[in-house]
């Protein structure tokens, strides 16, 4: 049993709950300086509401991440290093005391904002499919999980490329018909280089507000190569920025290349 207080760097919703990564800087347990005094501790079952940059004071039981999984399938150590989480464990009590501010904070305030409206508005039955398909939220019931799984369907319910390329291609067709009707714009030359140049932030706003899923952030890079081709007036081939994408995500993180869902979203696109 230890308790300290850290800063919330990651925010996720599972069927069991809420679930936080926070980065601690002094941590005791039962007594004694813990042996990861330190570092990133994975909490389950805090507080609804939580933005990243929040300081939340906890006690919890924490111990060692251990990961099991069959031999044939995808190895979760390369992941597990790279998340950089030294504990994980269940949350005895907690209390949220602010101090989040920035980009990240209003997104995460956002998706609180959809998550109450969406439980609040939906039928019963639909919100774990409004929560995956809007927020990218697996909070399906056992039996409809297994249902979706068994019918091998479950992928559907994923935040995936597609929701963004239709997402970001429908607000941009809608917003260079709208500089059209602009007179001082449309004589100038394409507006649809000014319609690319305002929407060069949407794809990661909208990623984000997603879950920020290896297949999101693929689409997003790939989205963003597309746009700048269009800023710059030149014109954008899929292939060109499908590569692009890649690159620039495994440049930025090696380990992406061990996701599955990241192996999966490039070659179902790629197809």
């Amino acid at each position: 049993v230890c308790s300290g207080e850290g800063r919330v760097v990651g925010l996720a919703s599972r069927r069991g709950g809420e679930e936080a990564t926070l980065y601690t800087t002094n941590l005791s347990c039962e007594g004694a300086r813990a042996p990861w005094p330190g570092g990133r501790v994975r909490l389950h079952g805090t507080p609804e509401g939580l933005r990243r940059g929040d300081t939340l004071a906890f006690a919890a039981r924490l111990a060692r991440p251990e990961r099991f999984w069959n031999s044939p399938a995808s190895d979760p150590r390369p992941l597990e290093a790279a998340s950089a989480v030294l504990a994980s464990g269940s949350v005895l009590t907690a209390e949220e005391r602010g101090g989040a501010s920035g980009l990240l904070a209003g997104i995460d305030g956002a998706r609180a904002h959809l998550r109450r409206r969406i439980d609040g508005t939906f039928t019963p039955l639909a919100v774990p499919l409004a929560r995956a398909l809007v927020l990218g939220e697996m909070v399906l019931g056992e039996s409809d999980a297994d249902a979706f799984r068994d019918t091998g369907l479950l992928h559907l319910l994923a935040v995936s490329g597609a929701h963004l390329a239709l997402a970001v291609a429908s607000v941009e067709r809608g917003l260079r018909a709208l500089l059209l009707r602009v007179s001082a714009l449309a004589e100038r030359g394409d507006v649809g280089r000014w319609s690319a140049a305002l929407l060069l932030p949407a794809p990661w706003l909208y990623a984000e507000l997603a879950g920020a899923s290896a297949s999101a952030r693929r689409a997003a890079a790939m989205a963003t190569a597309l746009l700048l081709a269009r800023l710059l007036g030149r014109h954008g081939r899929a292939s060109r920025a499908l590569l692009l994408s890649m690159a620039a995500l495994t440049a930025a993180d090696p380990f992406a290349i061990f996701d599955v869902s990241f192996q999966l979203s490039c070659a179902a696109t790629a197809g």
